[in-house]
């Protein structure tokens, strides 16, 4: 009695099915757990977004402010501060709404906490403004329910007589 053994090419079609049902699991597994990361790093971004217009409204009002004539101040408000530069350009920053503006333009979206408070040279809070030596600026930014830290700066004015 002779036994032939066949040399075996290619699939069956069992182990085709169990490959094709093998990569649908995963292909399942994987496109759930995209669809959880996605949001979170659009959120993520959205808020590194709103850090950014923060920090750099901050950055440049600190430059600004620290070159205003202490004698041109005509606005001082816990919302609102306007001044004119060393160049004499007139700057007005001001919160309006959720919005934080210099001149007019905006600057910061989504702003939920925005605060101005004045210091004279012996560091007392003052409201009259020949007395302004330093100005106390903070900011705070919420976007898609998640806040920011509170962004806080204290600026000497330089150009003091």
């Amino acid at each position: 009695m002779t036994l032939s053994i066949r040399k075996q090419l290619g699939f069956t079609l069992v182990e085709l099915v169990i490959v094709i049902v093998l990569i649908g699991i995963v292909g399942t597994i994987s496109a759930f757990m995209m669809s959880q990361t996605v949001p979170g790093s659009l959120v993520a971004s959205d808020q590194g977004e709103s850090a950014w217009q923060a920090r750099t409204a901050l950055a440049r009002m600190e430059r600004e402010i620290r070159e205003a004539n202490p004698n041109s101040i005509a606005a001082n408000t816990v919302t609102q501060f306007g001044f004119v530069d060393a160049t004499g350009s007139v700057i007005y920053y001001t919160l309006v709404g959720n919005q934080l503006f210099r001149n007019f333009q905006p600057l910061v979206d989504n702003v939920t906490g925005f605060a101005l408070l004045y210091y004279d040279a012996t560091g007392t809070q003052t409201a009259v403004a020949a007395n302004i030596r330093y100005v106390l600026v903070g900011i705070i930014v919420t976007e898609n329910d998640i806040t920011t830290p509170v962004y806080l700066t204290s600026i000497a004015i330089r150009n003091v007589d």
